[in-house]
């Protein structure tokens, strides 16, 4: 049984969902925890920003989720009652359109965002990696990606998207009016991750910038900041960095405040200065918006600018569903059938099995036969069986998961003795 367990920006407060997030270090030891257990056979773990979702497969609906809860509330040290209150759980189809949805941005704070799709492919690969899947959940994300793909494609759902770095440089626009290739604009960013990178790269595309990184790990920093023709500091040192930097954005895993009014009043005042807070937990406090010339842009005010923006892509909505709907069914046809492809091959080799003994049996008469008569007699059994075989598989295939698909499956193995 296919079973999602889920917990996102729509279903918990940011406290409860940045206690239950997973950098890519902590995703491999949570695959493996999920794993563990004998009631869970495959399991995927997509973390962003926004989301936590655990797919799994396993046995027994209830086995499972108990241990997935149980892993979760471990790793963010929640009463397992009070984070179960945020969770939602699919199973069985509706985890599969779950997926599908997500895939598609349906479900993203950005409606239609293109990160989503990605993080799909990347999950997937870490738990490959971390040899904690196997054929059902491979199929699954595999068209789950493929569906987020076709829905792009086929419809305007992915098109005009306000992202989180676009709406950053509106804010951006609207603090430093004045600013040009021969006045840029100075940019600290803390945390060189996917995340704190794309949004730099994005306004460099559009801003005049000068850009300062820090990250703890040096080699990361050093390489963005190549990239963008900025500098590197050690990430120690970022606060000295605060009164010379216009825009400072905070994109790190820290487990602690970074940026408080203890540590940032006595850089700031002389000039005006936007912290911009992207990270999960919170890096910057909200009472630095209370100093002189200082201004907080939270990761929550950035999602309700960039969902202002999506009125266009709503319309979209009802397309995307139809070719979701599309694809899950399509999805669930072919489960279906690699359901009973044991079956089909068990009945394939016992019917190969009988033909081989019989051939050998007359063995003696074909003696004299040439090469290319005893040829021709190979190819004639093996085609008999396969015509023969070929009425009862497609039957399977096309009855698989109905109860005539069941009582068809179990008849099968009892006339052929493949119990």
């Amino acid at each position: 049984m296919l079973i999602n367990v889920g917990i996102n920006h729509q279903t918990a407060p940011l406290e409860v969902l940045e206690k239950i997030t997973f950098s890519a270090d902590e995703s491999v030891d949570a695959l493996a925890a999920f794993h563990a257990s004998p009631v869970v056979s495959e399991v995927v773990l997509v973390s962003t920003c926004n989301r936590v979702e655990v797919y799994a497969q396993g046995e027994k609906f209830h086995d499972a989720y108990q241990h997935i809860l149980q892993c979760l509330a471990a790793h963010g040290q929640l009463n397992e009652d009070l984070l179960s209150s945020h969770l939602y759980v699919h199973y069985g189809p509706e985890a599969v359109r779950h997926l599908f949805s997500v895939a598609c941005g349906l479900d993203s704070a950005v409606l239609g965002e293109h990160e989503i799709l990605g993080q799909v492919h990347r999950s997937l690969a870490a738990a490959q990696k971390a040899a904690t899947t196997g054929p059902n959940l491979h199929l699954l994300f595999q068209r789950a990606a493929e569906c987020g793909k076709k829905a792009r494609t086929e419809t305007a759902i992915g098109r005009h998207t306000m992202s989180i770095a676009y709406a950053i440089i509106e804010n951006t626009k609207t603090s430093f009016a004045t600013h040009s290739e021969e006045n840029p604009l100075n940019v600290l960013l803390l945390g060189a991750g996917e995340f704190g990178s794309s949004i730099v790269r994005t306004m460099a595309k559009v801003l005049p910038l000068r850009l300062t990184v820090a990250n703890r790990t040096k080699k990361r920093a050093d390489k963005l900041a190549a990239e963008l023709a900025g500098r590197s500091i050690e990430f120690d040192s970022y606060l000295e960095h605060v009164s010379s930097s216009d825009v400072i954005i905070s994109a790190t895993s820290a487990p602690t405040v970074l940026f408080s009014t203890e540590n940032v009043a006595p850089l700031v005042g002389g000039k005006s200065t936007l912290f911009v807070d992207v990270a999960v937990p919170r890096d910057v406090s909200q009472e630095i918006a209370e100093l002189p010339n200082a201004s907080v842009l939270t990761l929550a005010q950035l999602q309700e600018q960039v969902q202002s923006s999506a009125t266009a892509r709503s319309q979209e909505v009802a397309a995307v569903q139809e070719i979701i709907s599309q694809e899950v069914q399509r999805y669930l046809r072919d489960d279906k059938k690699r359901s009973v492809s044991p079956l089909i091959g068990d009945l394939h080799r016992w019917a190969d099995d009988v033909r081989n003994k019989e051939v050998d049996r007359y063995a003696k008469m074909f003696a004299e036969l040439g090469d290319k008569d005893k040829k021709a007699i190979e190819a004639l059994t093996k085609s008999v069986v396969a015509k023969l075989l070929h009425g009862p598989t497609v039957k399977l295939k096309d009855t698989a998961g109905t109860l005539e698909g069941e009582l068809l499956a179990q008849a099968s193995r009892e006339f052929f003795d493949q119990s």
